[in-house]
């Protein structure tokens, strides 16, 4: 008797539930998969992640959830590369198109600098490092930084030989360098040289092979 009146409660409980879930009449509401999470960024009280079809945010404050999507807000979708700028209370978000979103408490800004230019490297933006007031965005062609607060492109490094395009997979900074694991290894540059000069970053050579992402998080 007691299964049954557990399983009648369980089977009225999801009655209720997907009633009081209803979109009300002329409100949308979204309906994509955000299931598989593909990276994390804490900001204060609220942890972000984004997955393929938008982010979705939990606030240990409150133990709310809320969902972003292009629906209402991020202009794009594929998001790759998620960051928080503890500076501005800043959310930074790359794609696998190269579109840059930047989310500023309620209003989402659109960067598409990266997505719109004609290329012949991959733009997919592997990672994001925040440095004060600039992201630093590992993008399958080079290095692209970002002025937050502006919110413009500040520069873009294209470190390979002779400038060519690199994959940059991961992007770390200490007092002197700049360092950046590649398919090729970790190459370095320093903060007082031209960065913008591809033959001012020195591809490190006396670091243990197959250990590059290691070393990086060291420094």
């Amino acid at each position: 008797m007691l299964k049954i009146f557990q399983f009648l409660f369980l089977f009225f409980f999801l009655i209720v539930t997907t009633t009081a879930q209803q979109v009300a009449v002329g409100k949308w509401r979204d309906h994509l998969p955000y299931s598989h999470g593909l990276k994390l960024a804490a900001a204060g009280s609220k942890i972000y992640c984004i997955t393929s079809s938008g982010i979705f945010l939990f606030n240990k404050s409150d133990n709310s959830v809320e969902r972003i999507s292009k629906i209402n807000g991020l202009s794009d979708v594929g998001a790759t590369a998620i960051a928080y700028a503890p500076l501005n209370g800043a959310v930074v978000i790359g794609y696998s198109n190269g579109n840059i979103d930047i989310i500023d408490g309620s209003t989402v800004y659109n960067i598409q600098d990266v997505k719109n230019k004609i290329m012949t490297g991959s733009k997919f933006i592997n990672d994001i490092m925040i440095d004060g007031r600039y992201a630093y965005l590992s993008c399958g062609f080079g290095i692209v930084v970002i002025d937050i607060v502006r919110r413009e492109i500040k520069d873009t490094y294209l470190i390979g030989t002779n400038g060519d395009f690199t994959n940059i997979l991961d992007v770390a900074k200490d007092n002197q360098f700049i360092y950046a694991a590649t398919e090729k290894g970790i190459f370095k540059g320093s903060v007082t040289g031209n960065l913008v000069n591809f033959a001012d970053w020195i591809n490190i050579t006396d670091i243990a092979p197959g250990q590059p992402f290691a070393w990086m998080k060291n420094k």
